[in-house]
């Protein structure tokens, strides 16, 4: 009898509890057994879930008389917070309202989303925990036990003004750690510390940490020996230079990851600068015969490549800029030299420094060491300097978005009651009817049977202009904005006074176009090899050499590349049809050629740096060439800060 109604106590009793920490902690609770002593209650098999979130504890004791004193026995006790359930946990954390004093115990940590992850063991807990409504602290040391070492840390927590202030720190801990809140395609670490580590979590998260030699993968090849500081501080996670190896090629990284404002979401997600960065370590790990790999987050949106590799016909040394157009803080636009078609040339590093790029890559070919006219289109903040030719050419417009054609011009001209087709603009000498523009240079050389009419604006709206000269070529002329009809053009006698109306546009037609540059060939269209009728120096196709592209890929991203080339000892160059193979296994699907040669310069702002410099290895033994034209790519975030991780301690625990 007396057995019996200590049963049914058992079982009221354990009913209760349950009811009362289901209710307390939103969470569902369940007790195998419950057992009185004195002033006190021992709990068995206590089974813990709140959504996916579950603890699973062997015993606990309860105490009573006093301060409420729970004491657990949990040396095998199983903790299991899968990636998609941190937000869960870190909500039913908060919602508690218990007071707990942890005396000792061990706790096997393990993610449910990384089975074959190093285990993790929590022992030598010791500290307080308050969990309330408005007052959340705590104070506790441990020791973080991974490969049969003890890794001792400590963590502290306050309230203030109703922000829960948590600081963690440890002097060193396993590397294997990372691999429980990884995002997906972001190296697994398999071996390896991190040293003097700090974490600060607020209204804000701030940490810092010393990689020490750190093995891992990212699935199909392995990195090792990763050594240096990261910092996550603002939204941003930087270091000053990462060093290992990337299968065995020495592999560095170096920049600014300045889209991690949500870092929890971030461990399991990724974000899409990190993504570029773990793009472009695939891109190098997919090359044969590698031999020096780096690595550089540029800005928002922009990430830098460069390795060398060894192939069959000799060395190969290669320069990769991505460029997300989607990010909002880039915009693209070229630079001229001297801001005229006609000009002495400048080189691609003081077109970026003088615009303030970011980033760049040399452009069009032209007319080398004489007027260095480009030889194909040229568009500036919106308004066309050079009018296309039969050549491909690369469009931006206003949402960034990237076309590759072969563009012309439609326009026309009406005076006195005729139309003449507008075939070009700034192209001297003109065969037919050529608009000029300032952006032309400062003369117009001497051209046989040519007729400049001078305009001046009356209605912008409706392009109408007034002559206010007419003057035949045949000696030379300054430059200002007209017409100028040349020998093919028969029947024009226009006099000062005379109406002129104008309009002109680009076929195929892009609206809002911001930035435009000629080139070609055409290398890909679609993903295929195109053998582009109209190529600039033709005989360049098979002759390996330094070469420039632009290419887009399906997902949006767009590349510029340098190969350098001309020194056999470093770098032999490719043939058109070679880069266009290596493009393709970059993931373009579109790519168009730009000038090769001693032209060939890409330039980015190194981090922690103000200004682009040039990131290859130009082939002219003189010095960087000067050059007609660049496209260059602008960014409005805030430059690097570079922080740098502080050394941290690890004090014992105050609350025992």
């Amino acid at each position: 009898m007396a057995a019996g109604v200590f049963a049914v106590r058992a079982a009221i009793e354990r009913q209760l509890l349950e009811t009362f920490l289901t209710r307390v902690t939103a969470a569902h609770v369940s007790i195998g057994g419950v057992t009185d002593g004195l002033g006190s209650l021992s709990l068995e098999r206590i089974h813990l879930a709140a959504g996916d979130v579950v603890l699973d504890v062997p015993r606990a004791d309860v105490g009573f008389g006093g301060p409420l004193k729970i004491t657990l026995h949990a040396p095998h006790a199983a903790f299991t917070p899968p990636a998609a359930a941190l937000e869960t946990t870190i909500a039913w954390l908060t919602a508690a309202h218990a007071r707990l004093r942890i005396f000792d115990g061990s706790l096997d940590v393990m993610a449910a989303s990384s089975p074959s992850a190093t285990p993790l063991h929590l022992n030598e807990v010791a500290g307080t925990l308050a969990l309330e409504a408005q007052a959340n602290a705590f104070d506790l040391s441990a020791a973080l036990v991974a490969n049969g070492r003890a890794y001792p840390f400590h963590a502290q927590a306050e309230t203030q003004a109703g922000v829960l202030r948590q600081l963690w720190s440890a002097a060193a801990l396993p590397a294997a750690l990372l691999a429980t809140l990884r995002p997906a395609s972001v190296v697994v670490p398999s071996a390896g510390e991190l040293h003097d580590v700090s974490l600060t979590l607020d209204a804000a998260v701030q940490a810092s940490a010393m990689l020490v030699d750190v093995d891992g993968t990212d699935g199909a090849h392995r990195l090792r020996g990763l050594h240096g500081p990261l910092v996550l501080r603002a939204g941003r996670l930087s270091t000053s230079g990462i060093d290992g190896f990337l299968d065995a090629a020495p592999l560095s990284y170096v920049g600014e990851i300045h889209d991690v404002r949500d870092p929890a979401r971030a461990l399991f997600e990724g974000t899409r600068d990190l993504g570029e960065i773990v793009r472009l370590l695939g891109i190098a790990a997919a090359q044969p015969n590698l031999r020096f790999v780096h690595l550089e987050a540029t800005a928002p949106g922009v990430a830098f490549l460069q390795y060398r590799m060894q192939s069959k016909v000799g060395p190969r040394a290669i320069a990769v800029l991505a460029v997300d157009p989607a990010e909002p803080s880039l915009k693209f636009d070229t630079a001229i030299a001297a801001d005229h078609i006609i000009s002495n040339g400048e080189r691609t590093s003081q077109l970026a420094g003088r615009t303030g790029a970011i980033a760049g890559l040399n452009g069009d070919y032209f007319d080398i060491g004489r007027s260095y006219e480009p030889q194909g289109m040229v568009i500036r903040d919106g308004a066309i300097l050079r009018g296309p030719t039969d050549r491909a050419a690369l469009v931006i417009d206003r949402s960034n978005k990237v076309t590759f054609a072969e563009f012309h011009l439609k326009g026309i001209v009406e005076t006195n009651g005729r139309s003449y087709p507008i075939t070009q603009i700034n192209s001297w000498p003109p065969g037919d009817t050529t608009l000029i523009t300032p952006d032309y240079g400062m003369l117009l050389p001497p051209a046989l049977g040519t007729q400049f009419v001078r305009l001046t604006l009356v209605d912008a709206a409706r392009r109408r202009y007034r002559v206010s000269a007419v003057e035949a070529a045949d000696a030379g002329l300054g430059v200002s904005f007209g017409v100028a009809f040349g020998p093919l053009v028969k029947g024009v006698h226009p006099r000062v006074g005379d109406r002129f109306t104008l309009a002109y546009s680009l076929v195929p037609k892009v609206d809002h176009i911001v930035a435009g540059i000629g080139g070609g060939p055409i290398l890909l269209r679609n993903g295929q090899w195109y053998e582009d009728p109209h190529a600039p120096a033709p005989g360049e196709r098979d002759v390996r050499w330094p070469v420039a592209a632009l290419g887009s890929t399906a997902d949006g991203l767009l590349l510029l590349a340098a190969v350098d080339g001309r020194h056999p000892e470093r770098a032999v160059g490719m043939t058109r049809p070679e880069f266009a193979d290596l493009l393709r296994s970059y993931g373009v699907t579109d790519a168009m050629a730009l000038d090769s040669g001693g032209s060939v310069t890409l330039v980015a702002r190194p981090p922690g740096q103000r200004a682009a410099s040039v990131r290859n290895k130009p082939s002219d033994d003189s010095a960087e060439r000067f050059i007609s034209d660049a496209l260059l790519v602008f960014s409005s975030a805030p430059p690097d800060e570079m922080a740098r991780p502080a050394p941290s301690v690890v004090p014992p625990a105050t609350g025992q």
